[in-house]
């Protein structure tokens, strides 16, 4: 039977559906948030946050101490789980005296690890959050910690807190108060003081802050009364080094720690406030009847610098009358800088009064140096001189110091500490022994620090320095960094038209939270439209979203502090990434599971090009090559080749080279390598020196030159190439003996034994006399001759010298040359025609006047020879 009842089930199952139907219909006009912090569901929403305090990073400890006045003094920035703290569970002004606020602090005071009883002091938490509870932390006496400013991101709280409290370090090495872990015992022989471990704990849940065992102090022993799942040392990084004010014999006559400066308590100085004004200051908000919002009244702090030795008559190294100290801020959550308004250098102090130890040191109201203006004599003050060169000093004229001058003039987060370095000498001021290197860390040290200094050094110049006084006016944990990108680099090349931009992000947050999967960023990267072009300041990237440009995607950054994103030439004002295109991306980082999602500002600014073709092959025109002078290469021998282009890319290489044509897997002889030639060539030439690496292989002299173009990205062309036949080899004139009318050779190719006869050319004879025969040609054969000049009669040598068609000269071949007869004193012999003929004339003449003579003489002899005859035949009768 079915029941006719009233059935709430029935009722709620029907609600559950309207309400469902109506949320449907509502859900596309409810507004979106802004599309550069997207809310996201992702899988760490999933898991649970780490209950377990974090150090997420320390601002300054005084870790240096001495055993009279031994104090504790922190300011940190400590990881939470979100909403375990929550600092108004207090009034202004007042403190947490039984366990009512999600935090504690518990810390070692005496005796752990080597004693049956352990003895700890518990730091409360007194609310600092207006101006009430500043002027109450500053005045304060006791053991308590504060929290300047709290930063949400998802699931954790980021903590800004300073801890002041009263410690008892042992004070000497027999001390049964150590650690069983410490490793060195206070000493005096121990210069720079004892490394001591440190122990402060910083609790979650006041149900594991043993509230039980004491409000102030507790007896307890950590291992079994603190769940680790809870509690964590955040000194455990950080220990103390602890001074004796103790001195003893010693092998430059007499040893001690070394100088100290005195950290300050209760009302020793006496400071404005009557209290520990000095440490951890709230300068937010002014004080009230001394100074506004952000100004820390004058003796707000102070330096105070005394000697053990100084109780040891003749101990070296006992006077310390002077000290520098330096103003230091905090830039960008982890960079430290000088505060240019206050010290941009480090402040050398003058006039302190000699002391040794006291607890606490004698005369500390009158004789410490405080911020205020020199007065009755006293001129050792903390009266800072500014930036000079005309800008504001952020301290003022009756030694009241404006921090937030300071904070806004030098762009720094709000931190500020005040560091301090001993000056040490000998009782007659003399510095002999104490900037000895044993002794200069702890007596004279390096001190101050400057911009141009590393992190490294600067915290380095820090640690040897002692940290005295502390500030924040309106600190505040910084955004995170920018990303960088990094590949491909601006102007860098793609030979794709898609794109994978990688790049880095800040490490600081990763690191700090040990690289847990919770701190994680998100980082979305953009594309330049080209109708909205990126704006150069980086600021005004940030909040010029019209200039963002298109985005291209996001994606979680590792562990590692790594990403890349991949533009798969995504569409940008209607155009896509084509060869030779260009397009510019930047990139911003969120602080992903942040409540607040802080984002950082953009990136740098990168410039992509895509070439996703190679060039075309470039052409191999001439070749010109040197030839041999005097039978040899200059020594400054160079080649010339050259050829065409038509390249379609800004900036590509050429590169050229030549190999054997009888070997063309021989290894290439480099013969060009041009960068950057710009897209608008058309043709290209190369001189290459060393033209003598180019010789004949196997006798063949041909080269094969072969040239490419290779774009920014890498793209190769196709391989032009032409072979030349090369000819560097210089011929043999070949003399042959000469008659004595002609001068003849046969040339050959190279004066190598069986080389060939040389085709072509010329030979130049140079006659004993010093004329030259002028160029004479050389035959198909190699064959050549020359006449001999007329009246060569001298003795000497000829020379002779060959040159090939490609123009390689050869060196003088010379051949002796014996005197000849002169032949034109021969009749018919030598001479021109007209010679002969003249001398032909003239032996004729001659032969006929011969004739005539011998034909008149016979004449007359007969004649004579017949009177004769008649004569004689007369007188015989």
């Amino acid at each position: 039977m079915k029941s006719t009842k009233f059935s709430w089930h029935r009722l709620v199952c029907a609600l559950v559906a309207c309400l469902s139907v109506c949320a449907g219909l509502m859900l596309p006009y409810l507004p979106s948030a802004p599309s550069l912090a997207q809310a996201r569901a992702d899988s760490i929403d999933a898991t649970p946050a780490d209950p377990k305090p974090q150090l997420y990073q320390m601002l300054a400890y005084n870790s240096r101490i001495d055993t009279q006045n031994d104090e504790l003094r922190m300011d940190f920035v400590l990881r939470l789980a979100h909403g375990q703290m929550d600092p108004n569970c207090v009034p202004v002004g007042q403190h947490d005296n039984s366990g009512k606020c999600g935090l504690s602090f518990v810390y070692a005071y005496w005796a752990v690890n080597d004693n049956s009883y352990w003895y700890f002091s518990r730091a409360k938490y007194l609310n600092t959050m207006g101006q009430d509870g500043a002027a109450r932390w500053a005045a304060n006496q006791d053991q308590y910690y504060t929290i300047h400013q709290v930063v949400n991101s998802g699931k954790y709280d980021y903590l800004t807190i300073s801890l002041v409290g009263d410690v008892n370090y042992p004070d000497a090495a027999g001390s049964g108060n150590y650690d069983g872990s410490d490793s060195e015992r206070v000493d005096y022989k121990r210069v720079g003081g004892a490394k001591l471990n440190q122990f402060v704990y910083a609790i979650a849940g006041s149900e594991h802050a043993q509230w039980s065992k004491g409000i102030d102090t507790l007896y307890m022993k950590p291992a079994q009364d603190f769940d680790s799942r809870y509690v964590t040392n955040i000194a455990e990084d950080y220990p103390a080094y602890v001074y004796t004010p103790d001195c003893g014999p010693g092998s430059t006559g007499g040893a001690c720690n070394g100088p100290m400066s005195f950290v300050g308590w209760d009302a020793y100085p006496s400071l404005f406030s009557g209290g520990q004004a000095n440490w951890g200051m709230v300068a937010d908000y002014g004080f009230r009847g001394h100074s506004g919002p952000g100004i820390a009244p004058p003796k707000s702090f102070f330096v105070y610098w005394y000697n053990p030795a100084r109780n040891y008559a003749g101990y070296p190294c006992s006077r310390n009358t002077s000290f520098y100290y330096q103003w230091i801020g905090l830039k960008d959550g982890k960079y430290w800088e000088p505060v240019n308004s206050l010290t941009p250098t480090a402040q050398r102090v003058d006039g302190q009064n000699p002391i040794g130890p006291g607890t606490p040191p004698v005369m500390t109201n009158t004789w410490a140096a405080f911020n205020e203006p020199a007065k009755n004599g006293k001129s050792n003050n903390l009266m800072a001189p500014g930036p000079g060169n005309g800008g504001q000093s952020a301290q003022l004229s009756d030694g009241s110091i404006d921090f937030e001058l300071a904070k806004q003039q030098d762009q720094l987060d709000g931190y500020f500490k005040l560091v301090t370095w001993p000056i040490t000498t000998n009782a007659d001021g003399s510095s002999s022994g104490c900037t000895a290197a044993v002794n200069q860390e702890a007596y004279n040290p390096d001190a101050g620090i400057s911009k141009g200094m590393s992190q490294a050094q600067i915290a380095s110049r820090i640690n040897s320095g002692w940290t005295i006084d502390t500030v924040m006016s309106r600190y505040q944990l910084p955004r995170p960094d920018p990303p960088v990108i990094a590949q491909p680099g601006n102007n860098g090349y793609s030979s794709s038209s898609t794109v994978t931009i990688s790049g880095t992000s800040p490490v600081k947050h990763q690191a700090a939270s040990g690289g847990n999967p919770e701190r994680r960023y998100l980082l979305t990267l953009y594309a330049e439209d080209p109708s909205h072009p990126i704006v150069e300041t980086t600021s005004q990237q940030t909040n010029d979203y019209d200039s963002r440009g298109v985005k291209i995607g996001e994606t979680e950054v590792d562990d590692q502090g790594n990403w890349s994103i991949v533009d798969a030439n995504t569409v940008v004002d209607g155009k896509t990434n084509t060869d030779g295109s260009s397009r510019r991306y930047h990139a911003y980082l969120t602080e992903e599971n942040s409540s607040q999602r802080l984002t950082s500002d953009f990136s740098n600014i990168v410039r992509v090009i895509f070439y996703t073709s190679p060039d075309p092959a470039p052409g191999v025109g001439h070749l010109k090559m040197p030839h041999t002078v005097d039978g040899s290469l200059p020594a400054d021998a160079q080649g010339l080749v050259d050829g065409s282009l038509a390249l379609t890319h800004e900036g590509s290489r050429l590169e050229v080279d030549a190999v054997p044509a009888a070997n063309p897997l021989a290894t290439p002889i480099s013969i060009a390598n041009q960068p950057n030639i710009g897209s608008a060539s058309k043709s290209w030439s190369s001189t290459f020196s060393n033209a003598s690496r180019l010789q004949p292989v196997a006798g063949d002299g041909r080269y094969t030159f072969r040239a490419w173009l290779t774009t920014r990205n890498g793209l190769r062309s196709m391989v032009a190439s032409k072979t030349f036949d090369i000819d560097m080899t210089p011929p043999s004139p070949g003399i042959t003996p000469a008659s004595e009318h002609t001068l003849s050779g046969q040339a050959r190719v190279s004066s190598e034994p069986g080389a060939g006869p040389q085709s072509g050319g010329y030979v130049v004879v140079t006659w004993p006399d010093g004329t030259h025969s002028g160029q004479v040609a050389i035959g198909s054969d190699g064959r050549w001759s020359v006449p001999v000049p007329s009246g060569m009669t001298t003795n000497g040598n000829v020379q002779v010298r060959a040159t090939d068609p490609a123009g390689n000269e050869s060196g003088p071949e010379i051949k002796g040359m014996q005197p000849t007869v002169r032949l034109k004193a021969i009749p018919l012999t030598g001479g021109s025609p007209v010679d002969a003929l003249r001398t032909c004339l003239g032996v004729a003449a001659a032969a006929l006047i011969l004739g005539l003579s011998a034909a008149l003489y016979q004449r007359w002899y007969d004649r004579a020879r017949g009177r004769s005859a008649r004569s004689n035949k007369g007188e015989k009768k």
